[in-house]
């Protein structure tokens, strides 16, 4: 390879997406590992972020090994808003859940998500915030039996 296209490499979306996902993988590990692991039959806390945690690594390397030994599409751009606009909803939905219920707090995740790409279809993000908010309290609140309010 010439020297330009070795540096693309490390451009490329599957490089540093497995980069990214490498370094989570492996700090969710590190932070885990102040958890009890437990034993096969009785799962301490540590288990399963350590799992998840490695996985996630193991996803990240392997992405990066195919971009080095096969290459990848450079990125063409960083999108800003996006990344903005899917960071702010994940913050709302994280304060708000103390104070606002997981009701209220899905359908905010949902709907500051859906203006990270314009242009926003109203209805559709409508149906799709039931929906979602239907499923995390089945899940979260009446299945798993989480000490979560549905409601402020």
């Amino acid at each position: 390879m010439s020297g330009s296209s070795d540096s693309r490499i490390f451009l490329s979306k599957d490089f540093l997406a497995g980069a990214a996902f490498t370094l989570i993988g492996v700090g969710v590990v590190i932070g885990a590992l102040n958890y009890p692991m437990g034993s096969v039959f009785r799962m301490g806390a540590g288990a399963f972020p350590i799992l998840i945690g490695g996985l996630t690594a193991l996803v990240g390397i392997a992405l990066v090994a195919g971009a080095l030994f096969r290459g990848s599409e450079v990125m063409p751009f960083l999108a800003l808003r996006p990344l903005f606009v899917i960071t702010a909803a994940v913050v709302i939905f994280a304060f708000g859940l103390d104070h606002l219920g997981l009701v209220i707090s899905t359908v905010l995740l949902v709907v500051v998500s859906r203006l990270a790409a314009p242009p926003v279809n109203w209805p559709g993000t409508a149906v799709l915030a039931v929906v979602l908010t239907v499923i995390a309290a089945a899940i979260f609140h009446y299945f798993l039996r989480l000490p979560v309010d549905l409601w402020p």
